[in-house]
């Protein structure tokens, strides 16, 4: 059950209430997360001032978003994921449309401190003519807009309800989603989007003391120190972990229109657009650092923020460890030359070494 104590203020007691168990409880606890568990801690400590945590120790957080969010919102996700998580938009529309938890890990407003993301450009190049957001609020200049390079733009809206029932609401103090009749698609996207905006401003820049934090900043494999593959051989070797540090929508000849005059005629859901002047658009290649999944950017930016210390892998900086290739997002602790476990003990020993193991007996 979580109380409601809006945005943590009046209180330094903790919101989350159970039942004790039948067994005895931890004085203080040291949490250890992994990608979007690093955004959970965060509201389990600064939302929630639960202050039986030590300290925290985070692997691969998206700590300010993913534009590859967005990408996959236009176009679906990438590699085998989409089988199960959406081949195209109608597929991941339908679900994250609604779902604030997985809109939780778009880009917020301090996304590469504030820096545009979203492009337009032309393809061989690269003039830009579009680059958003402009005034530092993605929530509104794209995750709301109704045009074409929208998170759901007009034409796309029918996916956020393809059954044609009326779409969940949230507020604020819901934890549980609540129907209301006649909501338009829009209204309930805005809902969903204001509860992540919330969510974000909530913990932006915050971290429990002490967090410690690593992350993936691996661009393309250097074969000749690290061939990789089956067996050393290079066979099935993966060739990059860039992850989308920006994402653009890209054509030739683009540059001769106005973005915000492009009319689509035609969304493949898979990243391609047309208009009625022959124009084509395709989403951009990821070509950012980081681990496939989350940007350096995002990765990095905890040690931004007064963390004890933060741990950057696999980019030829000067641990020994760091001259292989780095290590994909969802197996990250999986890694096997160890870098993500010799960090997360690293930090472990180093946030018990503050604990008061036994209370003071009064005198």
């Amino acid at each position: 059950m979580v109380k409601d104590t809006p945005d943590g203020e009046g209180s330094n007691q903790c919101s989350i209430q159970r039942h004790k168990p039948g067994r005895p409880l931890a004085e203080r606890v040291i949490v250890v997360t992994h990608s979007m568990g690093g955004l959970v801690s965060r509201a389990l400590t600064e939302i929630h001032h639960c202050d039986k945590v030590l300290g925290v120790s985070h692997g691969v957080q998206p700590a300010t978003g993913a534009p590859a969010t967005y990408k996959r919102m236009r176009a679906g996700f990438e590699g085998v994921e989409q089988v199960i998580l959406g081949r195209n938009a109608a597929e991941v529309v339908g679900i994250l449309s609604q779902a604030p938890g997985g809109l939780e890990l778009l880009p917020t407003a301090d996304y590469n401190d504030g820096k545009p993301w979203l492009k337009v450009r032309e393809r061989k190049g690269g003039k830009e003519t579009l680059a958003l957001p402009k005034n530092g609020d993605p929530y509104s200049e794209i995750y709301l807009s109704s045009a074409w390079y929208g998170l759901v733009p007009d034409r796309n809206l029918g996916l956020i309800s393809p059954g044609g029932l009326d779409p969940c609401s949230y507020s604020k103090t819901d934890s549980q989603p609540r129907k209301k009749s006649k909501r338009s698609p829009r209204e309930s996207l805005m809902d969903a989007i204001e509860t992540v905006q919330d969510f974000h401003e909530s913990i932006e820049k915050r971290y429990k003391a002490p967090t410690y934090a690593h992350y993936g900043a691996q661009g393309k494999r250097d074969t000749e120190k690290d061939i990789g593959g089956l067996f050393g051989t290079g066979l099935m070797a993966e060739k990059d972990r860039f992850s989308w540090g920006e994402v653009a929508w890209e054509g030739t000849g683009v540059h001769t229109l106005d973005p915000d005059k492009i009319t689509i005629t035609g969304d493949d859901g898979n990243g391609t657009l047309r208009t009625p002047e022959g124009f084509s658009l395709a989403l951009s290649q990821p070509d950012c650092p980081g681990d496939g999944t989350v940007p350096v950017q995002s990765g990095a930016a905890p040690g931004n923020s007064g963390i004890e210390l933060s741990f950057a892998h696999g980019h030829d900086g000067a641990g020994k460890e760091d001259k292989h290739f780095c290590y994909d997002h969802q197996g990250s602790y999986g890694d096997m030359h160890k870098r993500t476990l010799y960090a997360t003990m690293y930090a472990i020993v180093k946030i018990a070494q503050r604990a008061q193991w036994h209370k003071r007996e009064s005198t």
